[in-house]
């Protein structure tokens, strides 16, 4: 008997699992075939997961504690071979250690005819800018890309693009880019800033409005989703109990 429910719990997790990451087709194999068919999912998909999951761990937390010792490997490297990669990777690793202003000279450094428009380079020295306060360049940068593309390949890229415009004070634009963001970004950190942005513009009801459809949206979403949104989640609900007094 506690063979059977330990065999039915072991199911329930697994197909949780499969479900959770997309991998239907395993449903089959974990419902009929019991305990065998859960061995089998466990040693194919789990198992690898946690193998890479730890491995990867294991590497940033390396990073985190001794970034020095990163950064002079890096630098090994990057002066054996000063290849595109290895000077992206270098700076990117002191852009990381608050090092911002090595990081940016690094990339300008390298900013050559054939990297003027590329979308990752530019999107990564306008980051490094966006840190280091310098928003104007940010804006700069950022405009370069959607001028050359007409868009942003990455959504991260046209927030970071709003919230600088929002910084050097062009309000407008930076408004302009937050109605358009929302649309299509999957999260909730655009739709939050674009409404503390309406707040102060006096537009309190469609502040309103967008802190409302941010708490809709974690309460009938998975725990996960309200877990890594809970920033913006609770500054919503905090703005929304801040209006009622």
């Amino acid at each position: 008997m506690l063979f059977f429910y330990g065999g039915v719990v072991l199911q329930v997790i697994c197909g949780i699992h499969a479900v959770k990451n997309g991998r239907y087709n395993w449903l089959w194999i974990i419902l009929f075939f019991s305990f065998v068919g859960c061995l089998i999912y466990f040693f194919v998909e789990i198992l690898p997961d946690l193998t890479s999951s730890t491995t990867h761990m294991t590497t940033e937390m390396a990073k985190t504690i001794n970034p020095s010792g990163e950064i002079k490997r890096l630098r090994a490297e990057f002066d054996l071979c000063e290849s595109i990669e290895n000077r992206q990777e270098l700076a990117a690793v002191h852009i990381r250690s608050g090092q911002y202003t090595e990081g940016i000279r690094l990339l300008e450094a390298g900013m050559t005819a054939a990297l003027q428009d590329d979308p990752y380079f530019l999107s990564q020295l306008a980051h490094a800018y966006y840190l280091d306060k310098n928003y104007s360049r940010t804006c700069e940068l950022f405009q370069r890309i959607k001028d050359y593309y007409g868009r942003f390949e990455k959504q991260e890229w046209h927030l970071l693009y709003a919230m600088a415009l929002n910084k050097v004070g062009d309000i407008e634009s930076a408004r302009l880019e937050y109605d358009s963001l929302i649309k299509y970004y999957a999260g909730e950190e655009a739709r939050c800033r674009y409404a503390l942005l309406l707040k102060t513009l006096g537009e309190d009801g469609k502040a309103e409005e967008l802190f409302k459809k941010i708490i809709q949206k974690c309460k009938i979403s998975p725990g996960f989703y309200r877990k890594e949104h809970a920033k913006w989640l609770k500054l919503s609900l905090n703005e929304l109990a801040y209006n009622k007094k």
